[in-house]
């Protein structure tokens, strides 16, 4: 990677999420690309200039996890945030531990805390991931 302008990339089955996460992204001004299908994210990943990949866990074909692993073969530098409506500690923490940026539950994330996470360097650009992270959060809880 290495450019700059680098893309967020959300992958999500679920349509209407996907809509007023791409919506709410590029308000927000985020360079999006969507798609909810894991192989074609995978495609995106390797011909794009991806700097975040948010995905969702539970997909059909591909799940998140595999997709999480297939990015880090294609770039380790690509910082991944592991999205889901169910999930557990020991998961989260298993999605971590293997480098993901963080794992956020669906509609149950507190903003506050979200905020509370560093800008990060990612391919030498600076993309604050506290901002996406709190777009993500204010969608939860407008959602509810």
């Amino acid at each position: 990677m290495g450019m700059t302008n680098e893309k967020l990339l959300i992958v999500d089955d679920d349509a209407d999420l996907l809509n007023i996460y791409e919506k709410i992204f590029r308000l927000n001004g985020f360079d999006v690309v969507v798609t909810p299908d894991s192989h074609c994210a995978l495609e995106l990943a390797e011909t794009e200039n991806i700097g975040v990949v948010i995905t969702d866990i539970i997909m059909p074909k591909i799940g998140g996890k595999e997709l999480f692993n297939r990015i880090m073969e294609i770039d380790p530098a690509i910082q991944v945030i592991m999205l889901t409506g169910e999930g557990s500690v020991s998961d989260a923490v298993e999605y971590v531990k293997a480098g993901a940026f963080t794992y956020i539950l669906k509609f149950e994330e507190p903003l506050n805390s979200i905020l509370l996470l560093p800008s990060t360097v990612i391919s030498g650009t600076f993309l604050r991931m506290s901002s996406t992270l709190a777009v993500l959060a204010s969608l939860s809880s407008a959602t509810l």
